[in-house]
Formats: structure tokens, C-alpha cells, sequence
């Protein structure tokens, strides 16, 4: 009797978590008025914004992309449905970097809105695309788009365990002299994903330790370092200090993808737009993760 009852709520958790589940409470999502609303004033809202930053700008920034990053933002914020709207509105974009930003914030978002499936369907997509995108025209790093886009595939990556993709990316980044931590930092990370957290804290403290590494770096090691100290080693403690580890990381990609001052303004700028968005929208009811099943789909 007791094996019966397990063998049948193993059923309902399977049922619950799948692909159909989550693309029923998505649309449904989509459907409300809050995400509707939300969607359409920050649509007009960045678009009445950019008539003014572009003026102080070299090289001006379109909609979408300012949407992905508004995207970062509210991932860094840990409000995931603002970041999937604001992904909905820039993955249709015609630079095919912002689109596949744009996919990988929509793929994060979605992991941590407890709809794995459709996060690694988005995944699959956005890697389809990044392969098509490096046949036909190799990106060209001293393009924002292009760094963030990078920042994105090392970010969505690393959620999706895909080590050989957030390698690839981080070098690709740390080539340049600005982002030289980033393999390091990146290949710790996958340590921890692996479960190899007491090899990736000594490596990161070699690492720290060497007197060629740079000062301002320092600090982004120690905290990381700390973080990894203090967390156990049960399943839960760690996916919680790896995500911690991503979103830091993530941080300090968009602070220093925008270094010189003028950069510095335009992102302080667009993050003083997000938190008007989502001050003005406390709760997207009812929200996905709200949504019957989304419990049974929680990682």
C-alpha cells in the first residue's frame, strides 16, 4: 500500500513539472494584466529615456538592448518575471548579439521561475543561434553588444551546467586585459557546480595570493572566497552559494562592461529605470511561480 502511494505521487511530481505545465502557466502569465501593463509602460518609458541618453552617448543604444540589460538588472535584483518581460521585449531585436542576450536572460529567468523545461529549450535555441551567429559574422568584442552578450553566455551557461560553454565564453572575455579574472573566476565556479568546493576555494586563493593580480580584483576573490568558507556542503546550501556566486558575478560583469564614467551614468541611469518599473509594480499577480504546479517544478 505504502509503495503504491509513493509510486503514484512519483507520478503526479513527473506529471506536474512537465513542458505543457509550464507553457500553460507562461501564457497564462502573459495573459494578465500586470504583465501586460508592466510590458507596455516600460516599452514607452525606454524609449522616451533614450531620446535623452543618447544625446551624452559616442555610440547611441537601442531599445532592445537597453531592455536586455534592464533584464540583468532585475536578475541581479532577483526579481525574475520583471527580467523575462523585459527579455520579451528585446529578443525580437535585428542584431543578432542582443537577440541571443536576450535569450539568455529569458533562459535564466525562466530556471529560476521553477520552468526548467522551456529554460533549457531557450537555451538550446540561443546556442542554434550563437553557432549560426560565429559561422556567418565572428563577433567583434569592441562592441557592447557583443561583451554583453558574452557576459550572458558565460551567466545562462552556468546555470545550465554547460562547463564547455561558460570556458569558452569567460576566455573569449578574458582576453582582454579588463576581464582577465574572468576564466579563473568562471573555472572555480564549475569546481563548485561539479562539487569540488574545497578545489575551487584553494584554487581561488592561490590565485588572490599572486602578486601580479590585480588589487581592484582582489576584493571580487575575497568575497567569493568567503562566501564558499561559510556555505556547507548540503545540496541546498550550495545551489543557494552557487546562484549568490553567479549573480555577484554578474555584477561585477556589468560594472565593468561599463567603465568610463559617461559608461557609468547610462547604466546607473537604466537601473534607476528598472527600480521605477518595478517599484510601480510591487507583485505581477498572479505570478508564474504562483501558478498551480510551479511547486512541483521547483529545482
Amino acid at each position: 500500500m505504502k509503495r503504491n502511494l509513493l509510486l503514484c505521487l512519483a507520478i503526479l511530481l513527473i506529471t506536474a513539472c512537465t513542458k505543457t505545465d509550464e507553457e500553460k502557466r507562461l501564457a497564462k502569465f502573459r495573459k494578465t494584466i500586470s504583465y501586460k501593463t508592466y510590458r507596455f509602460t516600460s516599452e514607452k518609458a525606454t524609449v522616451l529615456a533614450l531620446e535623452e541618453y543618447n544625446k551624452a552617448l559616442d555610440v547611441s543604444l537601442e531599445p532592445p538592448l537597453v531592455h536586455a540589460m534592464i533584464g540583468f538588472v532585475c536578475l541581479i535584483g532577483k526579481k525574475n518575471e520583471y527580467a523575462l518581460i523585459e527579455a520579451d521585449l528585446a529578443k525580437e531585436s535585428p542584431s543578432a548579439e542582443t537577440a541571443i542576450l536576450a535569450m539568455g536572460v529569458q533562459s535564466i529567468a525562466l530556471t529560476k521561475l521553477h520552468c526548467s523545461h522551456l529554460a533549457l529549450e531557450q537555451y538550446t535555441k540561443l546556442k542554434s543561434a550563437l553557432a549560426s551567429l560565429q559561422k556567418n559574422t565572428p563577433s567583434r568584442l569592441e562592441d557592447v553588444q557583443s561583451r554583453l552578450m558574452f557576459a550572458s553566455l558565460i551567466t545562462v551557461s552556468l546555470y545550465q551546467n554547460d562547463a564547455e560553454l561558460a570556458t569558452f565564453s569567460a576566455k573569449t572575455l578574458g582576453a582582454h586585459t579588463q576581464f582577465d579574472y574572468l576564466p579563473s573566476l568562471v573555472s572555480a565556479l564549475v569546481e563548485i557546480k561539479k562539487g569540488h568546493s574545497q578545489k575551487a576555494l584553494e584554487h581561488l586563493q592561490e590565485i588572490s595570493q599572486r602578486k601580479n593580480f590585480p588589487e581592484a580584483k582582489r576584493i571580487i576573490f575575497a568575497e567569493s572566497i568567503a562566501l564558499i568558507a561559510k556555505t556547507s556542503d548540503q545540496t541546498r546550501d550550495k545551489d543557494a552559494m552557487v546562484d549568490e556566486l553567479i549573480l555577484q558575478l554578474l555584477d561585477v560583469l556589468l560594472k565593468d562592461l561599463f567603465a568610463n564614467d559617461n559608461q557609468q551614468l547610462v547604466l546607473k541611469k537604466i537601473s534607476a529605470l528598472s527600480e521605477q518599473f518595478t517599484k510601480g509594480f510591487p507583485s505581477l499577480i498572479p505570478s508564474i511561480t504562483n501558478s498551480p504546479g510551479a511547486s512541483a517544478t521547483a529545482q
